[in-house]
């Protein structure tokens, strides 16, 4: 079975996501792509373990883009959400697996939603302003 934290691969991605103004964003996509192709090599397990990964690190990223273009710290954006700094670090780290709840005070906060498809106001939902910022 392909595992991604036996394979050490869970560290080094988390490395590379938390230093990435260090590393040149194509090194990434090389040692991402590689990654990729060594999973669907070994198979559907892997792939579906990498493709869950994926997600994590995307969630990651789409906090902290956002976080960063409203100017906050980790502090301000968990005091905002009402969850500890703690627990935003490890959910911009790829580390945590956030509840609904958590995803939807951290969306609240941000001014943005938590959504499941490509166009979140399919339903009807209302813009949100983010909580602190700009």
């Amino acid at each position: 079975m392909w595992n991604l934290t036996i394979l050490g691969v869970k560290p080094i991605l988390r490395e590379f996501v938390g230093r990435e103004e260090r590393h040149r964003m194509t090194d990434f996509d090389d040692f991402y792509e590689q990654l990729r192709q060594e999973a669907e090599a070994e198979g559907p397990e892997a792939i579906a373990e990498f493709q869950t990964l994926e997600e994590h690190y995307r969630l990651a990223r789409n906090v902290i883009t956002r976080r960063k273009a409203l100017g906050l710290s980790q502090g301000q954006l968990a005091a905002a959400a009402g969850i500890h700094q703690s627990d935003l670090s490890r959910i911009e780290h790829g580390r945590a697996n956030p509840t609904f709840d958590t995803l939807d005070a951290l969306a609240r906060a941000l001014g943005v939603h938590v959504c499941l498809s490509e166009v979140c106001d399919a339903y009807g939902s209302t813009p949100r302003e983010p909580v602190v910022g700009r």
